[in-house]
């Protein structure tokens, strides 16, 4: 983790920060924030990828600088995004904030292309139940800019300055793709809350779902509503809950507003048009917008959620998902026909959501030869003897299913055309436990548990159509690539401790069908981890087809570890003579204790490692000074203790041929524990380093020792977190005492 305390003195008080790397296009995943922990604020600072490609990027010049082109100017692209639900001035009462709460908008736009750009920006909201606009005069940003568009003043100048509400900011921009970058949302004045709102772009889409929401433990979940369209849109605004769904209609005026909190519609017991009420004891769930004639309507609507907790006051934002489009098929009617019969087809597009739509009035088909059969509209004639293969495509652009936009990004994309072949298409599930297991595929409302250090197999079932050729498949496994990894192999040691450590998955366990992995650390509350199984293959007409299936997993595990160490020993000479760091029989060099809360039902078992980074000993004697350097490795065994604390208290003989020896030593002690379950492995809870260094002096004349005052032995504090401890070689407490 990188702290960037240089931001601190720069000379503005707005900028932004430019990431580049020697690696592959988009090798990394990158993650910022801004805190300031004196009044408990942070805020996320979000990344984009650059517009301009990686062989050609480098780092912006210093905006006051000319601007210089790199290469030649880009035809601007012009996108509208809105950034609904700033709220300016007292809180509203029915979200419960402390009395005195008020809130001031902020919008801050950087444009990290090498072109300029500009933003023209308008506000709207409502007022008296009809909805009111101003519109602003446009900002032009040279590249690698960044202006704080200063929503109050823009506030104040559509006469809102005393504005009690929330208002929608919408920023038409024109610009290099992927030119802006975009951030906004409401603070408080005393910085305690802060609201953030990802800009979404404008567009025509088809239904949108609400990845996550929670009334739960204080939370509830504020959405916003705004129709850009100049006419009104008839809407259904449908909650998912574990064992049933509920159908709010929600007529939307031109450009209105509608800003409700789920609690609302959860504590309406309004029965909807099936006659459904959310029972008591529901507190989660997902949610939809989509036209009132299905989820494949195209609609012209913006969205905007967030999870807030007052009493905590903390707001996420929530993720946006595009529903579209994922696969297509061909419902094969067995066709055995005479020439002159006919038999009649359907052409399916699959839509994420589980829909599957009849496309066959707007698509094209086609047969493998004409002379044997012909098709119109997926009726199939049969002409003369012979086999054949019928297809189909679509005739139009459909919606695309892209997940979980939590970035400022474009529109919901329509921009995909389907096709399908008499051999149908393939859905693939994801089994948990092997080819036998639990199908967990698409459980995102129901998402399935497992424990920290749990093995967890998950098998990819699929069965491909007739014809179909040359399947792969890989596995996306949330963790595999973080550092250090939290999604591994195993965790092994050799039976005499001479080496150990984390096994990491390979590409080659990630192309299996079926794939045996541990995760070392639990998950966030209601933030499941999301597993996806992507199967590639030929279809029978030879064309490349891609499905996937995703399950979610929520992860248990051990919260609030901490190692806390007793008053230290002293360094001290004892018989042998020998230098020892404390006493074992009274007060030990180091003692170690343990507290930490195991997840329900598994109470498991908790360990100790050791492993001794450094241990360097110096001999000085009358023929000069010997250096004996250790290699670095486990202390003793694995594990250093399975009691609930323990010390150590290292020793070093003294040769009476030398009259002085010193001991650099560093150690890392960890905490580790195991669920109790079958085949089950270690993880990390955290490690904690100490170290001392030992100085010892022979009087000659005397023939004693002594400790020198520059001796010293002293603790870290306890650092918690998923990095394993890692050793090619162990000690066995055989330090290699002076030549």
């Amino acid at each position: 983790m990188l702290t960037l305390t240089e931001l601190q003195s720069t000379a503005s008080d707005v900028g932004g920060v430019y990431v580049t790397h020697d690696g592959p296009d988009r090798a990394l995943a990158i993650n910022g924030g801004l805190v300031d922990q004196s009044v408990g604020y942070s805020a996320h600072l979000w990344m984009f990828p650059s517009p301009q490609s990686a062989s050609t990027a480098t780092a912006p010049a210093a905006p006051q600088a000319p601007p210089e082109y790199s290469a030649a100017p880009q035809a601007p692209s012009e996108y509208s995004f809105a950034e609904l639900g700033l709220m300016s001035g007292a809180a509203d009462p029915m979200m419960a904030f402390p009395s005195g709460t008020v809130f001031t908008p902020y919008s801050v736009v950087r444009n990290i292309s090498d072109q300029p750009a500009t933003v023209t920006p308008s506000l709207w909201w409502m007022a008296g139940g009809a909805p009111k606009s101003a519109h602003l005069p446009a900002i032009t940003l040279p590249p690698h800019r960044t202006v704080d568009l200063n929503a109050p003043a823009m506030l104040a100048a559509a006469g809102l300055k005393d504005f009690n509400g929330s208002v929608n900011l919408i920023l038409d921009t024109k610009g290099q793709d992927g030119a802006l970058a975009l951030t906004g949302g409401s603070v408080d004045q005393k910085y305690t809350y802060v609201f953030e709102v990802i800009p979404h772009g404008i567009g025509a889409s088809s239904s949108k779902s609400l990845c996550y929401w929670s009334t739960g433990n204080g939370d509830d979940t504020m959405v916003t509503l705004w129709n850009p369209a100049d006419e009104e849109q008839q809407l259904v605004f449908t909650l998912f809950y574990s064992g049933g769904h509920y159908v709010l209609p929600i007529p939307l005026g031109p450009r209105e507003t509608r800003t409700f909190n789920i609690s609302e519609v959860l504590h309406s017991a309004i029965p909807d048009a099936e006659g459904n009420v959310v029972p008591a004891g529901i507190y989660e769930g997902s949610a939809e917008i989509a036209g009132s004639l299905g989820e494949h309507q195209q609609i012209l609507v913006s969205m905007d959620g967030g999870v807030y907790n007052v009493r905590k006051a903390i707001c996420g934002v929530t993720c946006i998902s595009c529903n579209g489009v994922v696969g297509s098929s061909i419902e094969v009617v067995p066709i055995v026909i005479g020439a002159g019969a006919s038999a009649q087809e359907i052409f399916y597009e699959q839509w994420n959501t589980g829909a599957e739509i009849n496309n066959n009035s707007n698509s094209s088909w086609g047969t493998s030869s004409t002379s044997i059969a012909t098709v119109n509209v997926g009726l199939v004639t049969g002409v003369s003897p012979g086999s054949f293969t019928v297809g189909a495509e679509d005739l139009y652009y459909e919606a695309a299913y892209i997940p979980s936009f939590c970035t400022p990004a474009p529109v919901c994309p329509i921009n995909v055309r389907v096709g399908g072949s008499g051999g149908g298409s393939v859905t693939p599930t994801i089994l948990l436990g092997g080819p036998n297991g639990t199908n967990i595929t698409n459980n995102s409302s129901n998402p399935q548990n497992v424990v920290a250090g749990q093995q967890i197999i998950l098998y990819g079932s699929y069965t491909l159509p007739s014809g179909a050729s040359k399947p792969t498949q890989s596995w996306t496994i949330p963790g595999t690539s973080s550092s250090p990894a939290t999604a591994i192999s195993n965790f092994t040691w050799a039976a005499d401790s001479s080496s150990g450590g984390p096994v990491p998955l390979s590409t080659t366990q990630l192309g299996q069908r079926e794939i045996t992995y541990y995760w070392t650390v639990p998950t966030a509350a209601n933030t499941p981890n999301t597993v996806t199984f992507t199967l590639k293959y030929l279809d029978n007409q030879n064309n490349p087809q891609t499905a996937t299936a995703q399950a979610f997993l929520t992860v248990a595990g051990v919260t609030s570890p901490l190692i806390s160490t007793r008053p230290l020993g002293s360094i001290q000479i004892t018989s042998g003579p020998a230098i020892e760091v404390g006493d074992p029989s009274t007060t030990p060099g180091v003692s170690f204790s343990k507290s930490a809360y195991t997840p329900l039902g598994y109470p498991g078992v908790f360990i100790w490692v050791q492993v001794i980074t450094k241990s360097n000993v110096a001999c000085v004697s009358s023929s000069g000074t010997k250096n004996v350097v250790e290699t670095p490795g486990l202390d003793n065994l694995f594990p250093y203790s399975t009691a609930p604390g323990t010390n150590d208290s290292p020793l070093q003989p003294l040769p009476s041929v030398d009259t002085q020896v010193t001991w650099n030593f560093v150690a890392q002690m960890y905490l580790m524990w195991r669920p109790g379950i079958a085949n089950d492995i270690y993880v990390p809870m955290g490690s904690m380093q100490w170290q001392f260094f030992a100085d010892g002096v022979q009087n000659t004349t005397t023939q004693t020792w002594s400790v020198a005052s520059d001796s010293t032995l002293s603790t870290n504090l306890f650092t918690p977190g998923s990095a394993y401890p890692t050793w090619a070689s162990n000690l066995h407490n055989t330090l290699t005492p002076c030549p």
